[in-house]
C-alpha cells in the first residue's frame, strides 16, 4: 500500500460559483449554526466542490461536501484552538455521519502531534502518525480560509448571519 501524508482540502470547481443561495427561514427552537453550515455546504456541493481528506494509511477518504463538510467545519473553533494553544494536550475530531465513521485523535508531545485514526463503522482502520504541530497548523488553517472564501462566494449572506458571525467570533 502506498503512504500518503494527510491531506485536508476543498477543491473548488473553475470557472463561475452557483451563488443562487437564499438564506432560509430559520427557526430559533430548532436550528443553530449547524443548520446554517449544512446549507452552506450543500450550496458548495451544488456547485461541485468536492472535500479531500487523505491519510497515511488509507489515502484518500469517501467523504463529500454536504455530508462530512458541514462535521469538520462545525468542528474547527475547537480544532484550531488545539492546534494553536500549546496548553491543550488532545483533541478528537469525529466525522459521525453515514458512511465514513471515523474519529482521529490528536495527542500533543511537544512541537510533534501523534495521530491516531479510529474507524467506528465497518472498516477495521486504525492508523497512527506523527506529524509536526506546525505542518498541520499550516494546512487546517489553509483549508479554513479555503472553506471561508468559497462560503462567501455562494452563500455571502450566510457569512454575514449572526449565528456565523458569533461560532466563528468574526469581527466586523
Amino acid at each position: 500500500m502506498q503512504r500518503h501524508s494527510w491531506k485536508f482540502d476543498i477543491v473548488l470547481p473553475t470557472g463561475r460559483m452557483d451563488n443562487s443561495f437564499r438564506l432560509p427561514r430559520y427557526d430559533d427552537a430548532l436550528d443553530d449554526v449547524r443548520s446554517l453550515i449544512k446549507d452552506v455546504c450543500v450550496a458548495l456541493a451544488k456547485s461541485n466542490a468536492q472535500f479531500i481528506v487523505v491519510s497515511p494509511e488509507s489515502g484518500a477518504w469517501p467523504v463529500d461536501v454536504a455530508t462530512d463538510l458541514p462535521v469538520v467545519i462545525e468542528q474547527m473553533p475547537k480544532f484550531l484552538g488545539f492546534l494553536y494553544d500549546p496548553n491543550r494536550e488532545a483533541f478528537e475530531l469525529d466525522f459521525y455521519e453515514q458512511g465514513i465513521q471515523r474519529r482521529i485523535e490528536f495527542q500533543r508531545v511537544g512541537q510533534t502531534v501523534e495521530v491516531g485514526c479510529f474507524s467506528s463503522g465497518d472498516l477495521p482502520l486504525t492508523e497512527r502518525s506523527n506529524c509536526d504541530v506546525a505542518a498541520w497548523q499550516t494546512m487546517i488553517v489553509e483549508f479554513w480560509e479555503k472553506f471561508c472564501r468559497a462560503a462567501a462566494m455562494v452563500a455571502p449572506c450566510a457569512v454575514q448571519h449572526p449565528w456565523w458571525k458569533e461560532y466563528y467570533n468574526v469581527q466586523d
